[in-house]
């Protein structure tokens, strides 16, 4: 489970009702947990494992907290 990774912090999964699209956000604690996660391959199993769920690509992107609210 992502909870058990080094430097994760928290998730959210945001969801469109009407489009069905939706955004996974997680937070970690820096870029190199981040990217420790897909390099151990556990990013990729989670993919497989939501793919039943999901219609077309899943693509990662990486971006830094600019300002909290």
């Amino acid at each position: 489970t992502v909870k058990l990774q080094k430097g994760y912090i928290k998730g959210y999964l945001l969801t469109d009702g009407k489009t069905g699209n939706c955004v996974s956000i997680a937070f970690w604690e820096t870029e190199h947990d981040a990217l420790a996660d897909e390099q151990s391959g556990h990013f990729q199993q989670r993919v497989n494992t939501g793919n039943e769920f999901f219609i077309g690509s899943t693509v990662r992107e990486i971006y830094e907290v600019a300002s909290r609210g």
